[in-house]
């Protein structure tokens, strides 16, 4: 068992050594006693190699080491140390060449400290035997012939069956050179000679590599000095034979010198193929494109990853040493669920083979990179799963094409739209030296029609071509088709082939998202075609490169119509604010009006004159509020109550109210479906659709007359036309157009007829919001509002509604008397008019009410005694606390108060979530006094 001394003041390079020495030599036991005590006495333990740290204090350590030279039993102790990475050394270089027989550097390496101790303990070794068998010759003398002869049958055995060389050298000239005395087995071994050849013979003339070898200096020195000395592993060479030695020499007591040595020529060699082959590796994986990675079994640690990584996925290699699944982040979304179910079916299953699917991840330029993967295990000693090493490749190039195609890459990476298709036909003419080149696509008549043509070098005008029997048709049939000669023969009726009297062709099939055939791609030849290596695969590539650019297009065009409906929809919504606005005013000042003649009809008595005139108050004010209501359904504020509805319905009656107000000069005519047109609508804002745009139609036609057409039936949009209103999904839909034979729409403000109070009727005649109510109301039905005209060509309209299939429910709403009651209730309004003429009302139909037109009065009110209010009505809009504040508030004092919140006009709460927060109803003015009458006592009987 070997024993091993190490002599340090830190542990950290101590502890890297330990780790080593238990790993190279199982079962040696290790000793480190602190240096700061009496280190001298780890002596005594007499270890067979001892590791001392260069930096330990000068004194103490030279204490130590002649403490072990001047011992006999440890003076052939071998002695290395240890430099660290500071390269600090305390000892002398007397001390070094004295003293020390080794020397290792950090960081350690795992086969020089291998090398270092077996040939160190092993000359250590050979060289105490040698000594013990030189004393016992001095001291012993022999009583027998036979004695002697056992002796140097013994010494004889040991000296040839070690496993070191030992040669013994005798001076010649006093060092000048020295002759060969004993050779043992293991030296003829090593050196490949004879001893019988070699006996006798000076060692320069044996070894003639001896003297840059450096060995024959350390012979002389040795036997002049007398102390030993080991010559560390060098390369000797000569003309005969090449290899690493490891020297220790010392002298007799004859003056003879003693050269033990081992051949580390194999460890060596490791080494140097260890290095190279990390070299190696470091220049391969530093350099190559690929990323080169090493993990652990579990992915969850990265050992190495090759700069390549930085430049393939655009990322820092630190970012995935310091999260190692970061690389997975960058995987586009469609392809990251099938990366990681691969990773977790890997997990549980054979890792022999670890390809992964090709996937794609968005570099940190933005752009997209396809990526090739595969991996292999790594496994240990005891066949256990060590590493998982691999190699990732960016495989974007070779996807789009090689290097005829990137030639004409090149030219049109850079252009779009028809000048995308004029350079396809350009590069594919000169790439393929034809006459023509042709995109067509495929129109509804089954020909061809050419987006882009080019013949003999010059772009052509549009040019197109019946379908049927021509080699355009075989394309599209099979795919791909070439034709090198006699064409004309083949296709016989094909007028384009004799109209560029072409005899060779080649062409490609142009397909859409879905795999349909849209066009083809073609190159055409007076001569016979010849194509390069690959053309096939290029053409590929061109094709779908040719239906990528006419699908963006058609993407664009969507885009287009999208972003003008967008815009549209943006601009109501802008002006639909300030109309909402507008009507919260107005709302406040019919309130107002409404309140103040309810009560005068209250207070009459019996003036039949004066409540007639009450009556025409009320009706204009109701009249002013429908037109709040249409203000109110273009800015998407106003109430409205969607049932089932048979448009049909609505459509006849309003057409037949209509009739009585037309001039006999405007025709009606109807097609009107009943069956099929069930919508979920508000049947008075149907109505009020169908009045508006039918009056619109008759005052274009109110100078010279005409015909007003409406038309009901149902639609059913398929998926294939769902291009036509890209606003709409796919499904069944209610169809109400509405057209004349009038005046007509100028192109120029066809796009601003529905924006609110833009008219071309003259001041009086209208007010312009209409259109305006139409589009607001179709919108928040989910439909759709399209119109076609030209000027003098009279103008259509067509109405989209989605369709359902319920039967339609109608309820009546009965006539209710005004309830009276005889709670309190706490009236909150920052309009002390409205706040006066309410509170009048109430006391009439029998409430107590308390009033306040400032929300922190009614809130202090409230709080001094909340128990005093059986219910609280407050207005949304007042300064310092809004209706929705001041109700939490009051709920916050006493959760079962009932509240009634009222407002004209509100972006900042709606009915929904005045609802969610507590608020019993939520009514919208101007208000009825009838209405909220039988609100007031609905929720009171329901207590």
């Amino acid at each position: 068992m070997i024993s091993f001394l190490i002599v340090d003041d830190k542990d950290n390079l101590a502890s890297e050594l330990r780790g080593l020495l238990v790993e190279l030599f199982p079962g040696c036991t290790i000793k480190q006693p602190p240096v700061q005590e009496d280190i001298i006495n780890a002596l005594d333990d007499s270890p067979d190699m001892i590791f001392v740290r260069s930096s330990i204090e000068a004194g103490i350590l030279t204490a130590f080491l002649e403490k072990r030279r001047a011992e006999k039993e440890t003076a052939l102790i071998p002695v290395v140390l240890l430099i660290d990475e500071r390269h600090l050394i305390t000892l002398s270089d007397k001390c070094i060449k004295r003293d020390v027989e080794g020397i290792l550097t950090w960081p350690l390496n795992k086969y020089s400290i291998e090398s270092t101790v077996r040939s160190m303990i092993r000359l250590s070794r050979a060289e105490s035997e040698l000594k013990t068998r030189i004393s016992r010759d001095e001291t012993k003398c022999p009583e027998s012939a036979e004695e002697i002869r056992k002796y140097q049958e013994r010494h004889e055995g040991i000296f040839q069956n070690t496993i070191n060389a030992i040669v013994i050298y005798r001076p010649q000239d006093s060092g000048k050179d020295f002759i060969i005395v004993e050779f043992n087995r293991a030296a003829e071994k090593i050196e490949k000679v004879k001893r019988e050849d070699i006996i006798g013979k000076p060692v320069t003339e044996v070894f003639p590599g001896v003297i840059e070898f450096g060995l024959l200096e350390v012979f002389r020195r040795v036997l002049k000095t007398g102390i030993p000395e080991r010559l560390p592993v060098r390369l000797y060479r000569d003309s005969r034979i090449v290899g690493w030695r490891e020297n220790y020499v010392y002298r007799l007591p004859s003056d003879e010198i003693v050269a033990v040595y081992t051949d580390e020529t194999k460890h060596k060699v490791a080494e140097v193929a260890l290095m190279e082959s990390e070299e190696r590796f470091r220049q391969l994986a530093e350099n190559i494109q690929e990323v080169f990675w090493v993990v652990s079994p579990d992915w969850k640690e990265v050992h190495y990853i090759s700069p390549a990584y930085e430049k393939v996925w655009g990322l820092s290699c630190e970012s995935l040493y310091k999260d190692p699944m970061s690389w997975i982040n960058s995987i586009i979304k469609e392809d990251r669920d099938s990366v990681l179910s691969y990773l977790a079916e890997k997990a549980d299953g054979d890792l022999d083979e670890i390809i992964f699917p090709e996937y794609r991840i968005i570099h940190s330029d933005w752009s997209i990179r396809w990526i090739s993967a595969r991996g292999y295990p790594v496994y240990n000693e005891e066949k256990k799963l060590y590493r998982i090493v691999g190699i990732s490749e960016d495989v974007t190039e070779k996807k789009q094409s090689e290097k005829a195609f990137n030639a004409i890459l090149e030219g049109t990476s850079w252009v779009t739209g028809q000048d995308f298709f004029d350079k396809i036909v350009k590069e594919l003419s000169s790439w393929l030296d034809c006459n023509v080149a042709l995109i067509g696509k495929v129109t509804k008549s089954s020909s061809i029609e050419s987006i882009s043509i080019i013949t003999d070098g010059k772009l052509s005008k549009v040019y197109s071509y019946p379908l049927i029997n021509t080699p355009c048709m075989e394309v599209i049939k099979k795919g791909y088709f070439y034709h090198p000669v006699g064409l004309k023969e083949l296709f016989p009726e094909a007028v384009q082939l004799n109209d560029f009297d072409i005899t060779g062709f080649v062409g490609i099939r142009l397909l859409n998202k879905e795999g349909e055939p849209i066009g083809v791609l073609a190159a055409m030849s007076k001569d016979w075609l010849i194509l390069p290596k690959r053309a096939e695969d290029v053409m590929k590539i061109l094709a779908a490169r040719t239906s990528a650019e006419i699908e963006r297009m058609n993407t664009e065009e969507k885009k287009k119509q999208v972003e003008v409906l967008l815009q549209q929809a943006q601009k109501m919504e802008a002006i639909g604010t300030l109309a909402g606005g507008i009507a919260h005013d107005f709302n406040n000042i019919l309130q107002s009006i409404m309140l103040n003649t309810e009560l005068a009809q209250f207070e009459n008595s019996g003036n039949n004159v004066v409540q007639h005139r009450m009556d025409e108050v009320l009706k204009a004010s109701k009249r002013a509020t429908d037109l709040v209501k249409q203000i109110l359904t273009f800015s998407r504020q106003s109430e409205i109550e969607l049932r089932p509805l048979k448009i049909s319905l609505v459509v006849k009656e309003a057409l037949k109210m209509l009739r009585s107000s037309l001039p006999s000069t405007i025709e009606i005519t109807t097609s009107i479906s009943t069956e099929d047109d069930l919508a979920l609508a508000d049947p008075t804002q149907i109505h009020q659709v169908v009045m508006n745009l039918c009056t619109n139609s008759a005052h274009a036609m109110r100078e010279k007359g005409g015909t007003l057409s409406v038309k009901l039936e149902p639609l059913l949009i398929q998926p294939e036309s769902a291009t036509l209103y890209p606003e709409l999904i796919p499904g069944p839909y209610v169809c109400l157009s509405v057209s004349d034979t009038g005046c007509g729409i100028d192109k120029n403000i066809l796009d601003r007829i529905f924006d609110p109070f833009f008219t071309t009727k003259e001041r009086g005649e209208g007010t312009g919001l209409g259109l305006a109510v139409v589009y607001g109301i179709i919108k928040e039905l989910k439909g759709t509002i399209r119109v076609e005209s030209e000027k003098d060509m009279g103008a259509g309209f067509t109405i989209l509604l989605p369709r359902i299939q319920r039967p339609a429910k109608t309820e009546a709403d009965e006539a209710r008397p005004i309830p009276h009651g005889t709670e309190t209730m706490l009236l909150v309004d920052d309009e002390e008019g409205l706040l006066v003429a309410q509170k009048k009302i109430f006391e009439r139909l029998g409430y107590r009410v308390e009033t306040h037109s400032s929300s922190l009065g009614a809130f202090e009110a409230f709080r001094a005694d909340p128990k005093r209010f059986d219910i609280v009505i407050t207005d949304q809009t007042m300064p310092k606390m809004t209706g929705a504040q001041l109700a939490k508030e009051f709920m916050k004092i006493r959760p079962d108060i009932p509240i009634i919140l009222c407002t004209g006009f509100s972006d900042v709460i709606s009915e929904e979530e005045a609802k969610a927060i507590g608020i019993k109803e939520f009514i919208m003015k101007p208000i009825v006094i009838s209405d909220i009458a039988c609100k007031v006592r609905e929720i009171l009987g329901k207590r």
